[in-house]
C-alpha cells in the first residue's frame, strides 16, 4: 500500500512524468492524457466516485481514511482536492492543478501518519498482550515506513528512519525487532511522529 499505491499516485501520477502531457486531444473513454493519468491517482485512493457521502465499498487506503475520518477530518479535503485537481485540468488551469496536487499529497500524507499513531495508541493500550502489542507495532511500523513514499512529503526520511530503529531497532524492515520496545518507545514515537505532522493535539484521539 505505501510501495505501490501511495506512491504512484503520490509520486508517479502526480509527478512532472505523467503531468507534463498531452491536454488536448481527447480519447474515447479516457480523456486527455492528462486527464487519464489524475483519473489512475484517484483509483489508487479506493474510494467512489460520490465519497464521502457515499462510503460503500471503500478498500485499502480510503478504508484506513475513512476509519481516521472522525478524528483528522480528512475526507472531503482530499476529495475536493481531487475533484478540483480534475475540473482545473479540463479547464486548462494548471495553476490550480497544482494547488490540489500540494493538498492531495498533505492530506493522503495526514491519513497515512494518523493510522501509524492509531496503531502505537493500540500497541501502548494493549500492551501486556503479547499479540496484539506486536500486531499492532507490526502495523504502526508498516505506515510509519510507507511515509517513506511520497516524494514530496512534509517529514523528511532522516525522521522517519530515527522512529523506526527507536520502535523497532532497524530501519531496514527485514530487520524489525520489537522483542525490547517499551511501552515508553511507543509513546515516545507517537508523539514524535504527531509532532512532526503537526497532529499533536489529535494524538491521543487516534
Amino acid at each position: 500500500m505505501g510501495a505501490t499505491l501511495y506512491y504512484q499516485a503520490t509520486s508517479v501520477y502526480f509527478g512532472a512524468g505523467k503531468m507534463d502531457v498531452d491536454n488536448e486531444i481527447v480519447e474515447e473513454g479516457e480523456g486527455t492524457a492528462m486527464e487519464h493519468h489524475w483519473d489512475e491517482a484517484f483509483g489508487y485512493l479506493g474510494v467512489p466516485i460520490d465519497f464521502p457521502s457515499n462510503t460503500d465499498g471503500v478498500f485499502f487506503w480510503g478504508d484506513y481514511l475513512n476509519d481516521r475520518n472522525e478524528v483528522l477530518d480528512l475526507n472531503q479535503d482530499l476529495m475536493d482536492a481531487f475533484l478540483l485537481g480534475r475540473a482545473a485540468i479540463s479547464n486548462k488551469d494548471l495553476e490550480t492543478r497544482d494547488e490540489q496536487i500540494d493538498i492531495a499529497r498533505e492530506k493522503w500524507e495526514l491519513a497515512v501518519a494518523g493510522t501509524a499513531i492509531h496503531y502505537l495508541n493500540s500497541a501502548a493500550t494493549n500492551f501486556d498482550d503479547y499479540a496484539t502489542r506486536c500486531h499492532a507495532l507490526s502495523e504502526a511500523a508498516a505506515f510509519i515506513f510507507s511515509l517513506t513514499f511520497n516524494e514530496e512529503k512534509a517529514i523528511n526520511n532522516s525522521t522517519i528512519n530515527e522512529l523506526l530503529f527507536e520502535l523497532a531497532n532497524s530501519g531496514t524492515m527485514l530487520l524489525w525487532d520489537f522483542s525490547n520496545t517499551t511501552s515508553s518507545d511507543i509513546i515516545s514515537v507517537r508523539d514524535n511522529l504527531a509532532n512532526a505532522l503537526n497532529l499533536s493535539d489529535k494524538a491521543e484521539q487516534l
